[in-house]
């Protein structure tokens, strides 16, 4: 619909609600907040006035993911990466390696979003965080990205797990056994 179409229609609703009530009010459906659009009500000379307020609605923000990656603090990174584990037989250790083909904080424009100090994997738990990063360079441009982390011991093994299972929900990973 126009921009006139929209008005025109909430004229006329205020001119077939003139003779129903003394004060009568619209909101717009609307998944944020009530919106205002329109009042009747009598002017001083006992006669009804009817008012419309075209109202803009507010642009929705995305639910906040439950488990995220970041390469520049601030801003999560929408590529999904290859993840492969291993574990010593007494469970003492264990590496994960992320494999990211082509990840957005390699964009040129992301210089100005900050620097690149590490991997972080945020969860509801905190930030699991490593410096061990590198780049894969594919005619002359960093293609692709490996992320390692080192877990010593079965409660970083453990907590680790427990931001993969976030994280694998939230992005429709599954895991396969090598």
């Amino acid at each position: 619909k126009s921009r006139f179409t929209e008005m025109a229609g909430l004229a006329a609703l205020c001119l077939a609600l003139l003779p129903l009530a003394a004060a009568w009010s619209v909101r717009a459906p609307t998944s944020g907040p009530a919106r205002y659009l329109g009042s009747q009500s009598f002017g001083a000379s006992g006669s009804r006035v009817c008012m419309i307020e075209e109202i803009v609605a507010e642009p929705e923000t995305p639910p906040a993911p439950s488990a995220f990656i970041e390469f520049i603090t601030g801003i999560p990174e929408p590529v999904v990466p290859d993840v492969k584990l291993t574990r010593s037989r007494d469970g003492g250790t264990g590496v994960a390696t992320f494999t990211f083909d082509n990840p957005t904080f390699l964009a040129a424009a992301s210089a100005e979003l900050g620097e690149t100090t590490g991997m972080f994997l945020n969860d509801s738990e905190g930030v699991l965080r490593t410096s061990e990063v590198t780049a894969t360079f594919v005619n002359g441009k960093p293609r692709i990205v490996k992320g390692v982390i080192v877990m010593r011991g079965p409660e970083e093994w453990d907590r680790f797990m427990r931001f993969m299972e976030r994280y694998a929900n939230q992005n429709g990973l599954g895991f396969s056994k090598a």
